[in-house]
């Protein structure tokens, strides 16, 4: 059988200046020692690409997504 590997998923909550509040869902996974994620606005149609993120740190992972978020906005 294939590997299968836990996805991890948060929400995370930003004002947006042209969209007021913006509700991302936030999911990664550790794959071979590595974090790979993206997130999903759900309240509007945005994304961030599912990507490596190189880094083997969950905390580092987190921020990566959330900068890709915030720069996402301006």
């Amino acid at each position: 059988m294939e590997a299968i590997y836990k996805f991890e998923s948060y929400v995370y909550p930003i004002r947006s200046p042209r969209n007021g509040i913006e509700y991302w869902e936030i999911k990664f996974a550790k794959i071979n020692n590595t974090y790979f994620g993206g997130a999903q606005c759900l309240n509007f149609n945005l994304s961030i690409e599912f990507r490596d993120l190189d880094t083997r740190d969950e905390s580092r992972a987190i921020e990566a997504i959330v900068n890709a978020i915030k720069d996402n906005l301006a």
